[in-house]
């Protein structure tokens, strides 16, 4: 991607949702406009990151929990799925839609 400016070094990838825009940044920290990190999250490390709407989920590297922020939809839990392991899913993975 390129960008106008000094623009971000060492961006991994990028999340846009509604009014927000986030980046996985060199030190896999990320990095949001639009909607702030919490707190417990600003140093953390990060494998991925993905945005829909107002609400931005990441996939935490030591454990690969999933924490989600932006939107009221989870009441204020940020930890979504804890100790997650990669690997094959099997059944139907299903699409929430607020």
């Amino acid at each position: 991607m390129s960008c106008w400016g000094e623009g971000y070094p060492d961006m991994k990838s990028m999340a846009l949702g509604h009014n927000t825009t986030c980046i996985l940044d060199g030190d896999d920290m990320v990095r949001c406009w639009g909607v702030r990190v919490p707190e417990e999250y600003r140093r953390a490390s990060f494998v991925s990151i993905v945005a829909d709407g107002d609400t931005v989920c990441d996939v935490v590297t030591t454990n690969f929990s999933v924490v989600c922020w932006g939107n009221e939809r989870f009441q204020g839990r940020h930890l979504i799925l804890n100790d997650t392991m990669p690997g094959a899913t099997v059944g139907h993975i299903l699409y929430l839609n607020p």
